[in-house]
């Protein structure tokens, strides 16, 4: 087959960048439909850093630097964060679409290869998370970036290349491409990294491996250069102590459930299938890749929120790039051209709802009404530009024992987890889980503080997963915390009051840290009591 014209599909990348860009700005603003605490978690982080705050050193998060330095340049630029959200994406996309080209152009038959190179790119641009959900989210917009950069280090590792053969290229591109990986979500770089090394040495290409370790360790010294070992030190610590966290559940469904479930079989026979031909075809190398990348696939797809099998499309294309000459059979007599195209066709059949979210979400985010909505942040200084509808924002709606028939011990709900009162100190803490109005229930809880004298200068550990009063308020930002609370306590050695939510977003979370707390119970001293909140004064 054909390949495609460079300047063509230079052309073509281009204009999906632009135009999936363009959709997003000139909305003026990021509108969201879901996942209003994760972008709290979002804008949180890029408000520490925005404020000279070290990451992994002054915070923790097991999230890498370039998870959020692209967003904070535009911060800091005075845009608000919504908008620099879309420029940040936008920046992302364009400075990896040369690389995106060259896998594109180098590794790709024609229709591919646009196919190919446009998925790949609006991965970055897009505006939800991906499955088949129509709401927009910028939510864990960097397993999206991470998985752009696995689709730019795996074809050029396992594919072989169309035209001429550029080893020095190719390593360079794919170090960076899990450089970029390890700084953005450490779980990319370890599920990929391992097995693109064994690939590269099993087809001999040690100019490309040598060519991108160097690459990587470039990145490596730059990273300690400019953000000394206590970066290096404190992401390595973040990262043991949420694999060691007992609060932080799974993401979604068990590992165990994304290999046999019904909804998951399929693409793992399709993966078990598509190796089996590789083999038989005489692609002995692919078939071990396959083997060996099937459990970092599955991995990464367990560890992100949603569970979308994004891997799938790449392994489509994989095996429609590695297909032999018509006439090959295998000992049942079965044509592996044919074969291998129908297992790739099926896979982009599981995918396809996905990748088609995706794509449009720009383009519905753009038409999203404007009326109804509410700014998640407000005030001139919160630069609003973060939407979310009326009923999401400023509607509460909690889930109590009493709504399970319960009213008092323990509960078990399979979707919010256990329902169990909770005793500290004198104090009782009722099961009641916050589902959505959490611009007004943050709000609500930072002004009656600010109403009474509880912010003046004075640190705050909030018992729960997040802690935005920061956001809200004049509260200090507290130094050692936790944007998103995965145990141990994160910054409360260094606070001066502590806030426990009357309804929690995350009732394992607020009884953990009381039960952790409660041999200090004596040593606080109640502040303020309201129905959606008690601050108490910790004792030293």
């Amino acid at each position: 087959m054909s390949r495609p014209n460079p300047a063509f599909l230079a052309v073509f990348l281009s204009y999906v960048v632009i135009s999936t860009a363009a959709a997003a700005l000139l909305k003026g603003g990021l509108y969201l439909g879901q996942h209003e605490g994760d972008t709290l978690h979002l804008i949180d982080i890029i408000n520490r850093l925005a404020s000279g705050e070290r990451i992994h050193q002054d915070f923790m998060t097991p999230l890498g630097i370039l998870a959020f330095w692209p967003i904070e340049v535009f911060v800091g630029l005075g845009f608000g964060y919504g908008m620099a959200m879309h420029f940040a994406q936008a920046l992302v996309a364009a400075v990896l679409l040369p690389a995106i080209w060259w896998v594109s152009y180098s590794r790709m038959t024609r229709l591919w290869a646009y196919t190919f190179g446009g998925i790949t790119l609006v991965m970055v641009t897009a505006l939800v998370h991906g499955t088949g959900e129509l709401t927009t989210s910028m939510s864990m917009h960097y397993n999206r970036w991470a998985w752009a950069l696995t689709f730019i280090a795996i074809p050029l590792a396992l594919l072989p290349p169309k035209g001429t053969v550029r080893p020095m290229l190719d390593g360079v591109l794919i170090g960076l491409a899990l450089a970029g990986m390890a700084l953005i979500k450490a779980t990319y770089f370890l599920s990929f990294m391992p097995v693109i090394a064994i690939v590269l040495l099993a087809k001999r290409g040690f100019a490309t491996l040598l060519a991108a370790v160097l690459a990587g360790l470039v990145v490596a010294i730059g990273t300690v250069l400019v953000g000394g070992m206590g970066y290096v030190e404190g992401y390595i610590q973040d990262l043991i102590a949420v694999s060691q966290s007992t609060i932080r559940g799974d993401p979604g469904l068990p590992v165990a459930a994304l290999i046999v479930s019904p909804n998951y079989l399929g693409g793992t026979l399709l993966a078990i299938a598509g190796l089996i031909f590789l083999r038989q075809s005489g692609a002995s190398v692919a078939g071990l890749a396959v083997i060996l990348l099937l459990p970092g696939f599955i991995f990464v797809t367990y560890q992100n929120f949603g569970n979308d099998r994004v891997w799938l499309f790449l392994l489509a294309v994989v095996l429609l790039m590695l297909r032999p000459d018509p006439g090959v059979l295998n000992s049942r007599g079965w044509d592996l051209r044919t074969a291998l195209t129908l297992t790739a066709v099926a896979g982009l059949a599981i995918i396809f709802p996905s990748l088609t979210n995706l794509t449009t979400s720009s383009l519905r985010h753009l038409g999203t009404p404007n009326n109804g909505k509410v700014a998640l942040l407000d005030g001139p200084a919160k630069r609003p530009d973060v939407f979310v509808p009326v009923m999401r924002g400023e509607d509460i709606l909690v889930r109590t024992s009493a709504a399970l028939g319960q009213t008092d011990g323990e509960a078990i709900d399979p979707k919010f987890g256990s329902f169990v009162p909770v005793a500290f100190g004198e104090d009782r803490y009722a099961p009641c889980l916050l589902l959505s109005g959490t611009r007004t229930w943050f709000s609500t809880i930072a002004e009656d503080m600010q109403a009474h004298g509880l912010t003046d200068g004075r640190l705050v550990f909030t018992a729960d997963t997040l802690s935005p009063l920061p956001l809200y308020s004049d509260v200090p930002i507290l130094p050692g915390g936790a944007p998103w609370y995965y145990g141990g306590l994160s910054g409360f050695e260094n606070a001066d009051i502590m806030v426990v939510p009357r309804c929690a977003l995350d009732l394992d979370v607020r009884n953990g840290v009381l039960k952790d707390l409660a041999d200090r119970a004596g040593q606080m001293t109640k502040l303020r009591d309201t129905q959606h909140y008690v601050a108490y004064l910790i004792g030293r």
